[in-house]
């Protein structure tokens, strides 16, 4: 058996052990928080599950190809080393921050099928235990119930280079998420289907203080999709579909070193909530016969999916200004001893916003012949923390060597 086949093994045991070990559910005694119930289907997906990606304050648009280059921008694949690749991640949310538990698993494969083509397939769960469910947004609190959560993606995707630099995707997605629990209201599983498109731009050819550099670019729009209900009412809730844009750059500075910063934006295309005309009890004043409430300020947001989407730049109830405060601006920096070990550090804020949010993350990952590990560490810096709160986040990679694919010598990189 060759040494690929036999890292090959090796990973598909621990990438078992590690789901078997992990998969237990938590239990309704370990739950008692709340869940925001969000005009957006599918919370928990848009964030990161890649340990690498999320040490590097969630950049993932323009980050240089792994096998965990699923998340974000699936174009980057076309890029990956070798002829194959498989991760597996683990995330436990709040660890740390008492007894609100959530966890999320991720198993993504990528084959090429020839030197510019790649295909591949990614897997994620989401879990929780019995969390409780409150309308958003209204004070005092009003409780529906309590709810037990999961969520299942299935993504496959495509992805082809376009000469030496440039790459495309295209990502197919069904989605699945059920509510468990003794809510009175009629209730059921949603169901829904959506789709990435993504561009990935990469030069190793660059050249600074004399030594080689690489300079990356990516563009994504991720999980446009329909809507999903969950329930027997009209009410229906948009996919997370959110743009990210980003661009980074790789220095090499010596034999054993390399340093990697990236920076990237992203805007949740999802339609803001508005204001609403509040009774004497704080509750939403129904419109004349019941569908939908009366706003005081902002825009309706049950409106058809591509309105929502390209209207969620201008529909804050406070103006453009607060609808360009929602964008997020991550930054990270990576670096490399021996490409054996390597240091991540960064982070993410949002200027101001409904979900307003400040992140310090770092992590450390360590390669090993065919196997890549990663840990990251996320630690919110503001009150309203959320599910991110004290965030654990480990992966584990194989990659089959690049010598397996004499082919793609007929792409030499240009040199200047």
């Amino acid at each position: 058996m060759t040494r690929e086949k036999i890292s090959l093994l090796l990973f598909l045991i621990t990438a078992t052990t590690i789901c078997r070990l992990n998969a237990q559910p938590v239990t309704g005694s370990e739950i008692f928080g709340f869940f925001d119930y969000t005009n957006s289907s599918f919370p928990a997906f848009p964030h990161s599950s890649d340990a690498r990606s999320c040490a590097l304050g969630g950049n993932g648009v323009a980050l240089t190809a792994d096998a965990g280059s699923f998340y974000r921008n699936a174009s980057r694949l076309a890029f990956a080393d070798g002829n194959s690749g498989a991760s597996v991640s683990w995330n436990n949310f709040s660890q740390l921050g008492g007894p609100n538990k959530y966890r999320m698993y991720q198993a993504s494969f990528f084959r090429r099928l020839k030197a510019n083509q790649a295909i591949g397939v990614n897997v994620r769960r989401f879990t929780t235990g019995e969390i409780y469910i409150a309308v958003p947004r209204v004070f005092p609190l009003i409780l529906l119930g309590k709810r037990r959560l999961t969520e299942t993606a299935v993504d496959v995707a495509y992805t082809r280079l376009f000469g030496k630099y440039f790459s495309a995707s295209v990502t197919a997605r069904v989605m699945q998420s059920d509510f468990i629990g003794d809510i009175t209201m009629t209730s059921k599983g949603g169901y829904a289907v959506s789709g990435d498109i993504g561009f990935f731009y990469q030069r190793a050819d660059r050249h600074l203080w004399g030594k080689p550099a690489k300079v990356t670019a990516g563009l994504a729009l991720n999980h446009a999709g329909g809507k999903t209900r969950y329930s027997n009412s009209s009410e229906e809730r948009f996919s997370p579909a959110m743009l990210n844009i980003g661009a980074g750059w790789v220095q090499n500075a010596g034999m054993r070193h390399e340093l990697g910063v990236y920076v990237q934006a992203q805007k949740m295309l999802v339609p803001s909530y508005p204001i609403y005309v509040l009774d004497s009890l704080g509750r939403p004043v129904p419109l004349p016969g019941g569908n939908g409430y009366q706003i005081a300020a902002g825009k309706d947001p049950n409106r058809p999916v591509l309105s929502g989407m390209f209207g969620s730049f201008n529909d804050s109830p406070l103006g453009l200004s607060y609808d360009m405060k929602e964008i997020f601006i991550s930054a990270g920096a990576e670096y490399w001893f021996a490409q054996f070990i390597a240091l991540r550090a960064g982070g993410n804020f949002q200027l101001e916003g409904y979900e307003a949010l400040q992140m310090l993350t770092m992590g450390v990952g360590v390669r090993y012949n065919a196997f890549e590990f990663g840990f990251a560490y996320l630690h919110p810096t503001t009150y309203d923390r959320g599910i991110t709160d004290e965030t654990l986040h480990f992966t584990l990679c194989y990659r089959a060597k690049a010598k397996e694919l004499p082919e793609r010598k007929k792409l030499p990189e240009r040199t200047e």
